[in-house]
């Protein structure tokens, strides 16, 4: 499957910060499927994406993320 480039997504014109704010929950989906581009720019905004690392030999740049830590390491 190839993904749709991150260049072609939609910037949003508010901030982070206003957008995290103003959220709201609403559970009145539509009766259409989500689109795979909308399932793809969701997810690709929401799990956080920091960059991307060449390793020398390997065809696929490995993906570097932001996630949360709950826990102190053994």
């Amino acid at each position: 499957m190839e993904l749709i480039p991150k260049e072609e997504l939609s910037a949003s014109d508010r901030s982070f910060y206003e957008s995290v704010t103003t959220r709201r929950s609403i559970r009145d989906f539509g009766e259409d499927p989500l689109s795979l581009a909308g399932l793809f720019k969701n997810l690709n905004q929401s799990y956080g994406i920091a960059g991307q690392i060449p390793i020398p030999g390997d065809s696929v740049d490995k993906t570097m993320l932001c996630v949360a830590f709950l826990g102190k390491p053994k």
